[in-house]
Protein backbone atom coordinates (compact mmCIF):
# COMPACT_ATOMS: atom_id res chain seq x y z
CA UNK A 1 0.00 0.00 0.00
CA UNK A 2 2.77 2.48 1.05
CA UNK A 3 4.72 1.37 -2.50
CA UNK A 4 1.49 2.33 -4.29
CA UNK A 5 1.04 5.43 -2.48
CA UNK A 6 4.19 6.30 -3.14
CA UNK A 7 4.26 5.94 -6.93
CA UNK A 8 1.35 7.88 -7.22
CA UNK A 9 3.06 11.01 -5.19
CA UNK A 10 5.61 10.87 -7.47
CA UNK A 11 3.74 10.41 -10.61
CA UNK A 12 1.68 13.34 -9.42
CA UNK A 13 4.93 15.52 -8.46
CA UNK A 14 6.33 14.58 -12.45
CA UNK A 15 2.92 15.43 -13.95
CA UNK A 16 2.23 19.02 -12.82
CA UNK A 17 3.22 21.80 -14.70
CA UNK A 18 3.88 25.14 -14.09
CA UNK A 19 0.91 27.65 -15.54
CA UNK A 20 2.11 30.95 -15.27
CA UNK A 21 5.59 32.43 -17.72
CA UNK A 22 8.40 33.28 -15.68
CA UNK A 23 10.50 34.07 -18.92
CA UNK A 24 12.17 37.58 -18.13
CA UNK A 25 10.62 40.43 -20.49
CA UNK A 26 13.00 43.62 -20.34
CA UNK A 27 10.40 45.13 -22.78
CA UNK A 28 8.18 45.09 -19.07
CA UNK A 29 10.51 47.21 -17.25
CA UNK A 30 10.27 50.82 -16.88
CA UNK A 31 12.94 52.87 -18.86
CA UNK A 32 13.51 56.50 -19.89
CA UNK A 33 15.86 56.67 -22.84
CA UNK A 34 17.05 59.28 -25.29
CA UNK A 35 19.67 60.92 -27.59
CA UNK A 36 20.26 64.61 -27.36
CA UNK A 37 21.39 65.73 -31.11
CA UNK A 38 21.65 62.29 -32.58
CA UNK A 39 24.40 61.57 -30.32
CA UNK A 40 24.38 57.95 -28.32
CA UNK A 41 21.49 56.57 -26.34
CA UNK A 42 21.20 57.33 -22.81
CA UNK A 43 19.48 55.02 -20.45
CA UNK A 44 17.89 57.36 -17.21
CA UNK A 45 18.44 55.89 -13.69
CA UNK A 46 15.05 57.31 -12.89
CA UNK A 47 11.82 58.64 -13.87
CA UNK A 48 8.15 59.57 -13.92
CA UNK A 49 5.31 61.19 -14.46
CA UNK A 50 3.02 63.63 -12.43
CA UNK A 51 0.10 65.60 -12.66
CA UNK A 52 -0.77 68.87 -10.41
CA UNK A 53 -2.78 72.18 -10.90
CA UNK A 54 -1.08 73.74 -13.62
CA UNK A 55 0.28 70.61 -15.22
CA UNK A 56 1.38 67.46 -15.87
CA UNK A 57 4.59 66.01 -16.98
CA UNK A 58 7.47 63.70 -16.85
CA UNK A 59 10.51 64.22 -14.22
CA UNK A 60 13.72 62.31 -15.57
CA UNK A 61 17.51 62.10 -13.90
CA UNK A 62 20.52 60.97 -14.81
CA UNK A 63 22.65 60.17 -11.84
CA UNK A 64 21.95 62.51 -8.77
CA UNK A 65 20.95 65.78 -11.60
CA UNK A 66 17.72 65.86 -12.46
CA UNK A 67 18.16 65.68 -16.70
CA UNK A 68 14.83 66.63 -18.30
CA UNK A 69 11.30 68.15 -17.18
CA UNK A 70 9.21 67.89 -19.95
CA UNK A 71 5.73 69.61 -18.65
CA UNK A 72 1.92 70.04 -20.83
CA UNK A 73 -1.55 71.50 -19.68
CA UNK A 74 -3.62 69.97 -17.29
CA UNK A 75 -6.20 69.92 -19.87
CA UNK A 76 -4.14 67.13 -21.29
CA UNK A 77 -4.23 65.38 -17.92
CA UNK A 78 -4.25 61.39 -16.89
CA UNK A 79 -5.83 58.25 -18.69
CA UNK A 80 -5.97 59.62 -22.00
CA UNK A 81 -3.43 58.07 -24.87
CA UNK A 82 -2.68 60.86 -28.19
CA UNK A 83 -0.18 63.57 -28.68
CA UNK A 84 0.57 65.79 -25.81
CA UNK A 85 0.92 69.60 -27.19
CA UNK A 86 4.07 70.98 -24.62
CA UNK A 87 3.72 74.68 -25.27
CA UNK A 88 6.89 76.70 -25.19
CA UNK A 89 9.04 76.37 -22.50
CA UNK A 90 7.56 73.08 -21.34
CA UNK A 91 11.05 71.32 -22.32
CA UNK A 92 13.61 71.58 -20.22
CA UNK A 93 17.13 69.87 -20.80
CA UNK A 94 19.23 70.48 -17.57
CA UNK A 95 23.08 68.32 -18.87
CA UNK A 96 23.37 71.17 -20.95
CA UNK A 97 24.83 74.60 -20.04
CA UNK A 98 22.65 77.25 -20.22
CA UNK A 99 19.76 74.83 -20.56
CA UNK A 100 18.02 73.80 -23.33
CA UNK A 101 14.46 74.37 -23.80
CA UNK A 102 11.34 74.63 -26.78
CA UNK A 103 10.96 77.65 -27.95
CA UNK A 104 7.81 76.51 -30.40
CA UNK A 105 5.32 73.93 -29.43
CA UNK A 106 6.44 70.37 -29.76
CA UNK A 107 4.13 66.82 -29.13
CA UNK A 108 5.00 63.85 -26.72
CA UNK A 109 2.73 61.53 -27.83
CA UNK A 110 1.55 58.92 -24.62
CA UNK A 111 0.96 55.55 -26.70
CA UNK A 112 -0.17 53.63 -23.57
CA UNK A 113 -1.53 53.94 -19.66
CA UNK A 114 -1.98 51.27 -17.54
CA UNK A 115 -3.30 51.79 -14.52
CA UNK A 116 -0.42 54.69 -13.07
CA UNK A 117 2.42 53.32 -15.89
CA UNK A 118 2.79 55.48 -18.89
CA UNK A 119 4.39 54.86 -22.31
CA UNK A 120 5.45 56.63 -25.55
CA UNK A 121 7.70 58.74 -27.37
CA UNK A 122 8.84 61.93 -27.85
CA UNK A 123 10.82 64.44 -30.80
CA UNK A 124 11.80 67.59 -30.01
CA UNK A 125 13.53 70.65 -31.41
CA UNK A 126 15.15 72.55 -28.93
CA UNK A 127 17.31 75.79 -28.72
CA UNK A 128 20.52 75.82 -26.65
CA UNK A 129 23.30 73.16 -26.55
CA UNK A 130 20.59 70.28 -27.12
CA UNK A 131 19.11 71.38 -30.46
CA UNK A 132 17.22 67.71 -31.10
CA UNK A 133 15.66 65.23 -28.63
CA UNK A 134 14.71 62.15 -29.36
CA UNK A 135 12.96 60.15 -26.32
CA UNK A 136 10.99 56.96 -25.88
CA UNK A 137 9.49 55.78 -22.14
CA UNK A 138 8.09 52.67 -20.94
CA UNK A 139 5.72 52.29 -18.23
CA UNK A 140 6.42 54.93 -15.80
CA UNK A 141 5.25 55.25 -12.92
CA UNK A 142 2.82 58.29 -11.68
CA UNK A 143 4.06 59.98 -8.54
CA UNK A 144 2.28 62.37 -6.87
Amino acid sequence: MKKIFLIALVAALFSCSKDDDTTFNPNNLPYFKYKINGGAEVTADSAWWQTGSSSTGIRVFTGAQQSFEISWAVGYDTIFTGAKQVQPGGILYFLSAPPSTNSTGQIVNVTNFENRFMTGNMQATTVGAATQIEASFNKLQRKR
